[in-house]
């Protein structure tokens, strides 16, 4: 936001998203050439940045697509791409000089809408080294948090069968493992074709034995990947526990509407599903 008051040598850093068990962000800031004449001498430096506060050494390799969306119809994404072995000395690869700022901030371009400009990030990373500081990383801070968001992405979803249930990867949260729990759901007290719908939960799935609870909210998002299209969210408040460990919405939307690519919610077959969780302390563990 107020791109066109971005002081020099302003960091701007996305939150952090979780890949591979390590924080992710976009790192975004104005740069200049003094090789180049003005206009073009300031330029927008779009970086991929892995913050890992881990000691030691520790590695990651990884690929990205660096993106800039257009707020504009018509006008393609402007993308650049990069790999790299991200580590504690160089913990973020990208472009100085990505695109010129005069163009950036030309709204005849397409790309800045309102002061506003939209950076986003394709991340592929393998299995990092150093695994066991990431784990003693995620026994400690990370496992322990009271809330985080997490996505999952349903590939094939044109495909998915009729009671198929899919899960997210843990992210854990008061210690506790939480689960994004999808599956295709049939409502008969409605017409076709709104009689499928997408299920969308929330998992606590902890294996203890005995009596536990953790009361947790948390906010249910179906994430756009069309320009001009808002998430769609749904909220939910409830007590997880042994016997009741999933909680969501069996017809969280229809599924007709999930996959119908002018809705804007699905491209190349996938969806994505996010969750925003906050966990109060929980009881019985």
């Amino acid at each position: 936001e107020n791109f066109s008051k971005v002081k020099a040598k302003k960091k701007l850093l996305s939150p952090p998203v979780f890949i591979q068990n390590l924080p992710w962000r976009i790192l975004a800031m104005p740069r200049h050439n003094p090789d180049v004449d003005p206009p073009n001498n300031k330029s927008l430096g779009f970086f991929l940045q892995c913050s890992a506060d881990l000691s030691g050494s520790w590695s990651c390799s990884a690929s990205a697509e660096l993106r800039l969306i257009p707020q504009k119809v018509g006008v393609e994404p402007f993308e650049r791409q990069i790999q790299h072995v991200f580590c504690s000395k160089e913990n973020d690869f990208g472009y100085t000089h990505f695109k010129p700022w005069c163009e950036v901030g030309d709204p005849r371009k397409g790309y800045i809408k309102d002061d506003k400009i939209v950076l986003e990030v394709h991340v592929k990373a393998e299995t990092p080294h150093g695994a066991e500081m990431l784990e003693e990383q995620m026994e400690g801070e990370d496992e322990s948090r009271t809330e985080a968001t997490f996505r999952y992405t349903v590939e094939n979803f044109s495909k998915v069968k009729a009671k198929k249930k899919l899960l997210s990867p843990p992210v854990f949260i008061q210690n506790l493992p939480w689960r994004i729990l999808a599956m295709p759901r049939h409502n008969p007290d409605v017409d076709p074709p709104n009689n499928k719908s997408l299920g969308f939960f929330l998992q606590c799935s902890a294996d203890l034995s005995g009596s536990w609870s953790c009361s947790a909210s948390a906010e249910l998002r179906l994430i756009p990947q069309k320009v001009g299209v808002e998430p769609f969210e749904r909220q939910i408040q409830h007590v997880f526990c042994s016997k009741e460990n999933d909680f969501g919405y069996t017809h969280f939307k229809p599924w007709c509407e999930v996959g119908d690519p002018r809705k804007g919610y699905i491209k190349d077959d996938k969806i994505v599903l996010e969750v925003h969780v906050k966990a109060e302390t929980p009881h019985g563990i």
